[in-house]
């Protein structure tokens, strides 16, 4: 069990936060999974569009509040804040990495 939160999820939540497409993508791998609200984003270029249009639709800013390592995947719970209905959240981001990347994220 690790007592802090991998590195590369450190660097998705702040370049998620800040809005920062560049430093955002380079979190993933190239052929990385989003599922979201039901939908499923494949590749870089459905994942960078998928974000924009998150970021651009709700303003929201996710602050960490607990974590934990189940199996081979990391469960990291945000309360996340912004301009959707239930403002603040409490929301699961379930991530699957490979190496030092993102390959899957599952929001919960």
């Amino acid at each position: 069990m690790e007592d802090r939160l991998n590195p590369v999820i450190e660097a998705y939540l702040s370049a998620s936060n800040q809005g920062d497409d560049v430093a955002f993508l380079e979190c993933f791998v190239s052929d990385a999974v989003v599922v979201d609200e039901g939908r499923t984003y494949h590749g870089s270029g459905e994942i960078l569009g998928w974000f924009k249009h998150t970021r651009s639709e709700y303003d929201f800013t996710a602050t960490q509040t607990g974590f934990r390592e189940e199996a081979d995947d990391w469960i990291v719970t945000c309360s996340v804040s912004g301009t959707f209905p239930g403002s603040p959240a409490d929301i699961s981001y379930r991530f699957k990495l490979d190496n030092s990347k993102i390959a899957k994220l599952t929001i919960e």
